[in-house]
Parts: C-alpha cells; structure tokens; sequence
C-alpha cells in the first residue's frame, strides 16, 4: 500500500502518531509514578490518635480537625520524618527557620504557622503547605491539641 506524499513527508519529520501516542503515554504514567510516590511519601495514619486518646475539649477538636482536614498526610505526633516537621514536641520547643532564625513555638507561632505557613518555614522543609481557610476557633482548637501533645508526647 502506498502512502500519500503528506504522510511520508509528516514520517520523515518524525510526526508518526504512534511514536507520539507512546511517548504522550508514557509521560503520562511517569508524572502518576511520581504523584503516587510523593502521596505515599507522604501519607500516614493519625497513629497519635492511639496516643492521645484520652484528650478533651478543644484538644480533642484540634486533634479531630488534624486529622479531617488532612495535615496527617505530611505531619505526624510521632517524631517520624515526613514532609512537614513532626508536632511531637513542637509546643514550646525551638524552632529553626530557613532563613537561620530560631523562634520558640508558642501559641503565636503556632497561629502563625496554620494561617500563614511560607511566612516562617521551618529549616529542611519547602513550603508546601496549603494555606486553608479556618475559623478562629478551628485554628484556636488545633493550637490546643498541638499544646497538649507537646506536654504527653515524651518529649
């Protein structure tokens, strides 16, 4: 079968369409390769659930909205490594910035660190975090849990 002079000059400037379709595939499957990697490297359970399950009130709030809101898939209340720092004994500590300043984690800190967080990243970390929008008391609960798993975390 013969093909048509536009065919074999598209051919010859190598617009062959199943090339193309193999690479778009495989670019495709790559960058999933590379998405699924990072939501693995990434994800965890809430396992401080099983720690702090004795907490209360607000705590218990800021805790439950930890979690719900998805900040477990970076953070943790273990001290492991993930994308974002630990919140084991986060409450209190010194915290090193990237830009070589150290501040203590207090609770302004803290309000800082959940409504504005590429305001003050901390040392090692990008700033990856979203940004949400939260009500006061939401913010005021996760303060209050992070508080509280500073002081039973063993830290």
């Amino acid at each position: 079968m013969r093909r048509r002079r536009s065919e074999r000059a598209a051919h010859a400037r190598g617009a062959n369409p199943t090339r193309r379709l193999r690479w778009n595939v495989s670019a495709s499957v790559g960058a999933l390769v590379v998405v699924a990697a990072t939501v693995v490297g990434c994800s965890g359970s809430d396992e401080s659930t099983t720690q702090t399950s004795q907490l209360t009130g607000a705590a218990a709030q800021g805790q439950s909205a930890v979690r719900d809101l998805g900040c477990t898939t970076c953070h943790n209340a273990e001290g492991r490594d993930g994308a974002g720092p630990t919140f084991k004994g986060l409450a209190g500590s010194q915290v090193q910035l990237a830009d070589g300043t150290t501040v203590t984690a207090d609770d302004d800190y803290l309000r800082v660190a959940i409504t504005d967080p590429d305001r003050q990243v901390v040392d090692g970390y990008s700033a990856i975090m979203p940004t949400r929008k939260l009500t006061d008391e939401q913010v005021e609960q996760i303060i209050a849990y992070l508080d509280a798993i500073g002081s039973t975390s063993g830290s």
